[in-house]
């Protein structure tokens, strides 16, 4: 149960940078042909390829984990192929780390000379200040969890005790998930509207913050 507990987690943070290199590849599209993206990329397009996605990715880290290295060794006692699995789980999860990190890196390099290009921007008239804003946004969370992975590869090769490596990776999660919920907040109105209504919750004597949230909320979907 341990195993799978651990293993379910380590999953949660590979599908973490799935899902970036995924938003990359969304905004690269965006900006190469934004008619093609506002005509046929939808909300529900995007869920069914982003759940379609997770699974697999969630199915081929469980695989690589229980399966391929049960299968490459003879002796299958658990408590003896323990440190085998690991070793083939981790490097299979280090280089899906470095594949989607490299794709998500060339789609922004790709998007930024298709900003600084003049002739391209000028076609570009349909991309809104909201996708711009948008695409801001997967950027700084793009050099965040690459921040996070340097810190990661730091923390490790400093050949800490085992209870000194496992404070710094946990020092690290926990102010990457500090900093991933701001880059919303920070960057989204809508975000920060309904940060006030949860505020307002605890504080209803407050008609200022109930002001703020209805103008919030008419400048958001343009209300006169």
């Amino acid at each position: 149960m341990n195993i799978l507990v651990q293993v379910t987690s380590i999953n949660a943070a590979f599908l973490a940078y799935v899902t970036v290199g995924m938003m990359s590849l969304d905004r690269l599209i965006l900006f190469y042909d934004p008619n093609f993206y506002l005509r046929h990329v939808s909300s529900k397009l995007v869920k069914t390829i982003a759940y379609c996605v997770w699974l697999a990715a969630t199915l081929l880290y469980f695989s690589i984990r229980f399966l391929v290295c049960f299968l490459q060794t003879e002796d299958f006692s658990l408590y003896h192929v323990t440190g085998k699995c690991n070793t083939i789980a981790n490097n299979g999860y280090i280089a899906g780390i470095a594949v989607t990190l490299f794709i998500a890196i060339l789609c922004y390099i790709k998007i930024f000379l298709l900003i600084k290009s003049d002739v391209k921007l000028s076609m570009r008239t349909t991309v809104s200040m909201k996708h711009y804003k948008a695409t801001s946004a997967v950027f700084v969370y793009l050099v965040i969890i690459i921040l996070t992975s340097a810190g990661y590869l730091l923390v490790i090769k400093l050949n800490l005790s085992h209870v000194a490596l496992r404070l710094g990776l946990d020092s690290i999660t926990t102010v990457n998930c500090i900093l991933d919920p701001f880059v919303y907040v920070l960057w989204f109105k809508e975000c920060r509207m309904e940060m006030l209504k949860m505020l307002s919750v605890c504080l209803p004597n407050v008609p200022s913050l109930k002001r703020r949230i209805e103008n919030m909320r008419k400048d958001i979907f343009h209300i006169a």
